[in-house]
C-alpha cells in the first residue's frame, strides 16, 4: 500500500467514483468488481486508446487486480489512507451471510467519469452478466494475466498485453506499447 498513499484527492475521489459505478449495477463480491473493471479497462483500450485507470493492473492468483482498489475494499472500515475513509463513507459490506458482497451507500457521482468510461463499464457489466464469480475469474485468466503472472505473482499487466488479448490489431498494441516504453524511461 505505500506506492498508494500519496494519491491525490482526485485520483482518490475517481476510484471511489469508479468502484461505485461498478457497484449501482449490481451486488458484487470484490472478485466481480476488479474482474468487471479489467474487462471495462479492455473495452476502453479497444475503442478509445486508453485505459480507464492510469493505475496498472497487477497478475494476482485470482486474476486482474488494481491493488489500491483491493486493499481498500478487503479492509473497509480499517484503513488509515485517506482513499480508506472515502471508500468507508460510500461503501458498505454485506452483513452475517452476505459479507463478501459490497454495497453502495450512495450513488456514484459521475462528474468524475467519462462518458467513455461509463459505456466500457456498462458494456463489461452487460457482457459478462450471466457469468458466475469463478467464471469471471477464469475468463480473466486471459494471455495478459498468464504473461505477466509468469514473470511472478503480483506482477504488473501493461495495456498493450490486455489490448492485445482482448483482441487490438497491431498498431494499436504497438502505440501502447511505445507509450509504455516513454513512460518507464521519463520515471528514471
Amino acid at each position: 500500500m505505500k506506492k498508494y498513499k500519496n494519491l491525490d484527492d482526485f485520483e482518490c475521489r475517481f476510484l471511489l467514483e469508479l468502484t461505485l459505478y461498478v457497484l449501482s449495477k449490481k451486488r458484487y463480491t470484490i472478485l466481480e468488481i476488479l474482474k468487471t473493471l479489467y474487462f471495462a479497462q479492455q473495452n476502453h483500450l479497444l475503442k478509445w486508446g486508453r485505459g480507464i485507470s492510469t493505475l496498472e493492473f497487477e497478475a494476482w492468483k485470482n486474476g486482474p487486480v488494481i491493488p489500491i482498489i483491493y486493499h481498500t475494499l478487503n479492509h473497509l472500515g480499517h484503513g488509515t489512507y485517506s482513499i480508506d475513509k472515502l471508500f468507508n463513507e460510500a461503501i458498505d459490506r454485506g452483513k452475517e451471510d452476505a459479507i463478501s458482497f459490497y454495497y453502495p451507500k450512495r450513488e456514484p457521482d459521475l462528474n468524475y467519469l467519462s462518458q467513455s468510461e461509463i459505456e466500457a463499464i456498462d458494456q463489461a457489466v452487460f457482457d459478462n452478466k450471466d457469468l458466475s464469480v469463478w467464471a469471471m475469474r477464469d475468463k480473466s485468466h486471459d494471455k495478459a494475466w498468464k504473461e505477466a503472472f509468469n514473470k511472478g505473482q503480483n506482477s504488473p499487466i501493461t495495456n498493450s498485453s490486455i489490448a492485445r488479448a482482448a483482441g487490438a490489431n497491431e498498431d494499436l498494441t504497438d502505440y501502447f506499447a511505445n507509450n509504455e516504453w516513454i513512460n518507464s524511461a521519463l520515471k528514471y
